[in-house]
């Protein structure tokens, strides 16, 4: 099921991307490494969409809108931002002590993405994130996300 929802949720990602109302490098797209791993797409620089793997073994969709938009140099941008995620689990996951009391399938929390880019090219990006975050769904519990990537703006 959960090759199903992950190339699903993929197509979304990239036919948002495809659509004429983003052009002009208004979108990137790419790849993230860390926990979760997996694609990573932006949008206007203000809105940021991911789904991947973790490394407690569930997929993880996340999207984050950036309150804080700033250049520190002439090719590097920090944003600070708020949004959500969504884990879904599968019978081999590292669930917490909080999801197996609740025999949760699934857990909803809030992030709150620090973020850096740095543009290598005019339409290539280095990009890091490190998102602390709180679970409040089935339960309250504490959360870190980190990665590198890169992206390829449209």
């Amino acid at each position: 099921m959960n090759r199903r929802v992950f190339t699903l949720l993929l197509l979304v990602l990239l036919s948002l991307a495809a659509t004429p109302a983003f052009a002009d490098g208004d979108v990137g797209v790419g790849f993230i490494a860390g926990d979760p791993t997996g694609f990573s797409m932006v949008i206007a620089d203000r809105i940021a969409l991911g789904i991947g793997w973790a490394l407690a073994n569930h997929l993880q969709i996340n999207t984050d809108v950036w309150v804080i938009d700033q250049t520190l140099e002439n090719d590097v941008d920090w944003h600070v931002g708020i949004g959500g995620a969504v884990k879904v689990f599968n019978e081999d996951s590292n669930l917490t002590a909080t999801q197996e009391r609740e025999d949760a399938d699934l857990a909803v929390g809030i992030r709150f993405p620090v973020t850096i880019q740095y543009l290598l090219t005019q339409r290539i990006e280095l990009h890091g994130e490190a998102s602390p975050g709180v679970e409040v769904f089935p339960g309250f519990d504490l959360d870190v996300d980190v990665g590198l990537g890169l992206r390829y703006r449209l």
